[in-house]
């Protein structure tokens, strides 16, 4: 049987701890480069796993480059979430509700016939 196991999103000190893991490197609040809160910021706004920012990470063993490259592509996911949002207008989400119901109204005709069939 398969399971759904929820995993969180990565936060900020989720980033901090792969980016001294990864790249060796770690701010304090006072120490940290432009580059660097770009990112965590980004990391709070975007629906990012830590396995993606892993990934992003391990690309370059330079950690501008490697920022850089994160940066690039949380910049990406946040343009294709919003290009998603914008997709799915109100038309879009009452088409997909529509859906549904006629679905739940056609489970419950078949379960008529058969309830008919078997007597009940």
């Amino acid at each position: 049987m398969d399971k759904h196991i929820h995993m969180s999103y990565c936060t900020t000190e989720g980033f901090n701890q792969l980016a001294f893991n990864y790249l060796g490197i770690r701010y304090n609040n006072k120490g940290k480069n432009k580059l660097y809160l770009e990112v965590e910021e980004l990391i709070e706004e975007s629906q990012v796993t830590p396995a993606e920012v892993a990934e992003e990470l391990m690309k370059s063993e330079e950690a501008g480059i490697a920022l850089g490259e994160l940066l690039t592509f949380l910049k990406r996911k946040r343009t294709e979430k919003d290009e998603l949002d914008e997709v799915e207008s109100p038309e879009t989400k009452r088409q997909k509700i529509r859906s549904v119901e006629a679905k739940g109204s056609a489970r419950r005709r078949s379960r008529r016939v058969v309830n008919r069939r078997l007597g009940l």
